[in-house]
């Protein structure tokens, strides 16, 4: 359908601050539609914000953490998003220091598993050792450089040895010192 246009022509004679009166103007008009809206309205559509009150997804979210899961990773286990999760957080200061410590929880299971396990196996002794006390027990030597390290570049197989026959030269000078 055309959307039909009236124009219609009006005579102003409105004064602005005492200068001439304003001459015709014209109007456009708009005929509108009218939408018609349904009688059937929805409500409750698309997935429902998460604010702390459904005890399911918190008790989905804080089981998650417990197996050392990842903020995302938990929001996938306990369906909601990550900004529901974080505007929570931010609403309830106690359940992020909760969240964090829940996220030890897998750290914490292996540590006691180890120490009850030492006094079954020497190997895992050894392994607890080396892995706490590196200065004493470590099987790895670390070595601390300070000071300058001179490289050098060696393009070709001429270069090659003539390097060689300039470190020769060089021990056989410092073993005569």
């Amino acid at each position: 359908m055309e959307k039909k246009k009236k124009t219609v022509k009006k005579k102003v004679t409105k004064t602005i601050s005492k200068k001439k009166p304003i001459s015709k103007a014209k109007k456009t008009i708009k005929k509108k539609k009218i939408k018609k809206v349904s009688k059937r309205r929805y409500k409750n559509v698309g997935r429902k914000k998460f604010d702390g009150r459904a005890e399911d997804v918190v008790n989905k979210l804080e089981y998650a953490f417990a197996m050392g899961c990842t903020d995302v990773e938990a929001c996938i286990y306990a369906g909601t998003n990550r900004t529901s999760l974080t505007n929570y957080q931010n609403d309830n200061p106690s359940f992020l220091d909760k969240k964090e410590q829940l996220k030890k929880t897998p750290v914490l299971k292996a540590r006691l598993k180890i120490i009850s396990s030492i006094n079954k196996s020497v190997n895992t002794a050894r392994w607890y050792l080396e892995h706490k006390e590196k200065d004493e027990f470590s099987t790895k030597q670390e070595t601390e450089h300070t000071g300058n390290i001179n490289t050098t570049v060696i393009h070709t197989k001429e270069d090659a040895l003539k390097e060689i026959e300039e470190l020769k030269k060089e021990l056989k000078d410092g073993k005569k010192d």
